[in-house]
């Protein structure tokens, strides 16, 4: 069975025994496959896949013999007394079988790593021989194959931050195209960005998250174009097996929208959005990388319009939309991370509604998004080390539905300047606050 730590120790005991196996992570986290620990000895099939190791040893319990430790690159292994004395090591890249049993008392072991066969040709012997024979052609050594399918799964720290930030910017921009009235001229809107949010899967997380928005739209009759852009600064702090782990993001988000009006009641909004994050782990070995993503929705409503004002109405809307997320490579010593990319389309459907009380416009809105395909936006990770692959970092498991809601208020002080405030909850996790200044003229 599998066990997953990361940026702590995790202590394994059997009975009344105190042997203690510990992983501590060395930029990548740490995991181990394979063995057993039981009754005192620590024996079987061990793959050291990531991290750094450690195995104490009391005078009454063993390393059995026979038992294989094999440590991949990057990775280390190693084995002390109770007094925290060395008894041996294995170190990256290396595989060795015990052949005798080691014991808390041992003072050390030979750690020279088994040598794969590889075939060579035999030496001709020193005498001619009565009836020569043609020698035969050595056989070259084939190096194994490893299908990316057969690699092992790792969890590994991994948030989707960035995502949210711009699925709340697009969200922002048909907000913002959504309000406009024919002939209304051109609007300009600052606010404040202001998020907390939460990840309850394997790589439990909780995130903060301070920004501002700058939109503005123009007016062309029946076509209304906008355009916005957004910077965030985010803080990750991972819980559950990635205690310690807190990750810093910079986003950035740009988006473009338009909306045509076919009749009074029927509108077609359509809104693209690229955002570009910088990623930056503290306390992980410092590791950094970019991520980008790529938003693209489009929505046909009908507006039910009150007889009384034009400016209360319900809109059903119905639309579909394409979201990709690519995360760049890494490195950490001599071990690879690769690249991670994700692309699904989605679909949604909504209803959205304003009214108008005295000088302040209020409006809401719930929605129901589909992802159409069952792997994440965020992909899973070939780790590698010198072109070696290892296994593969674990894909963010996250919902392929999602209900988003969104309620807010514009009070209008003048003719040409408002103040306006919101709440959009998104994944029933994510909550969005937005404060701000709009102008028009």
């Amino acid at each position: 069975m599998r066990k997953i730590l990361l940026l702590g120790a995790i202590i394994i005991s059997a009975n009344t025994f105190s042997m203690s196996f510990n992983g501590v992570s060395n930029g990548s986290g740490s995991s181990y496959s394979g063995g057993s620990m039981s009754g005192g000895k620590f024996s079987g099939d061990v793959r050291i896949n990531n991290g750094d190791f450690t195995l104490t040893l009391n005078p009454s319990e063993e390393i059995s013999a026979g038992t294989k430790v094999t440590v991949a690159p990057g990775a280390s292994f190693k084995v002390v007394d109770t007094s925290g004395n060395v008894i041996g090591t294995i170190t990256s890249g290396n595989s060795f079988t015990f052949n005798g049993v080691v014991t808390g008392t041992s003072t050390s072991f030979s750690t020279t790593p088994t040598p794969t066969p590889t075939p060579t040709p035999s030496t001709p012997a020193s005498t001619t021989p009565t009836n020569p024979t043609t020698p035969s052609t050595p056989v070259a050594p084939v190096t194994p194959a490893t299908s990316s399918a057969s690699l092992p799964v790792v969890e590994g720290a991994r948030s989707k931050v960035d995502y949210e930030l711009t699925k709340a910017i697009t969200a922002n921009s048909f907000r913002d195209l959504e309000q406009v009235k024919k002939d209304n001229g051109t609007n300009f809107n600052i606010q404040y960005l202001g998020s907390a949010g939460s990840y309850d899967k394997t790589g439990k997380y909780s995130s903060k998250t301070n920004g501002a928005a700058i939109s503005g739209t123009k007016n062309f009759g029946n076509f209304t174009l906008g355009a916005g852009f957004g910077y965030e600064r985010s803080d990750v702090k991972y819980k559950k097996n990635y205690v310690g782990t807190k990750e810093k993001l910079d986003s950035y988000q740009l988006s473009l929208g338009g909306r045509y009006d076919f009749t009074d009641n029927v509108d077609l909004i359509s809104v693209l959005t690229y955002g570009n994050n910088k990623h930056k782990f503290d306390n992980h070995s410092n590791i950094k990388y970019d991520s980008s993503v790529i938003d693209f929705q489009t929505r046909l409503g009908y507006k039910f319009i009150s007889g009384v004002d034009e400016n209360t109405y319900i809109k059903p809307y119905i639309g579909l939309g394409v979201t990709s997320v690519q995360e760049d490579a890494f490195n950490v010593a001599n071990i690879q991370y690769g690249k991670a990319k994700g692309t699904n389309g989605n679909g949604t459907a909504g209803i959205y509604g304003q009214t108008k009380v005295g000088p302040v416009d209020l409006y809401g809105n719930l929605e129901f998004q589909q992802r159409f395909g069952k792997k994440s936006y965020h992909g899973e990770r070939i780790v590698s080390s010198n072109g070696i692959e290892l296994f593969k970092q674990a894909a963010l498991d996250y919902d392929k539905s999602s209900f988003n809601l969104g309620l807010g208020a514009n009070y209008n002080i003048t003719d040409t300047f408002k103040l306006s405030g919101g709440y959009e909850l998104q994944n029933s996790k994510n909550s969005v606050f937005k404060v701000g200044l709009g102008m028009h003229f």
